[in-house]
């Protein structure tokens, strides 16, 4: 049985300053991490799914 081997993703828009600024912990040193976006992704995202409520600009 083969070990699975992970890496830091730090394209991820989530890793400001060597650690996850989403989650209480780096996930994705040690396992999949189902909050992983790149920027770009995270930008057109917020662009698709952009909220006009109550506080929003």
């Amino acid at each position: 049985m083969t070990e699975k081997t992970y890496e830091m993703k730090t394209d991820c828009f989530g890793f400001r300053r060597g650690e996850c600024s989403v989650l209480y912990e780096l996930v994705c040193a040690s396992k999949t991490c189902s909050f992983y976006k790149t920027c770009e992704q995270y930008q057109a995202d917020k662009r698709k799914y952009s909220y006009k409520g109550c506080g929003a600009d």
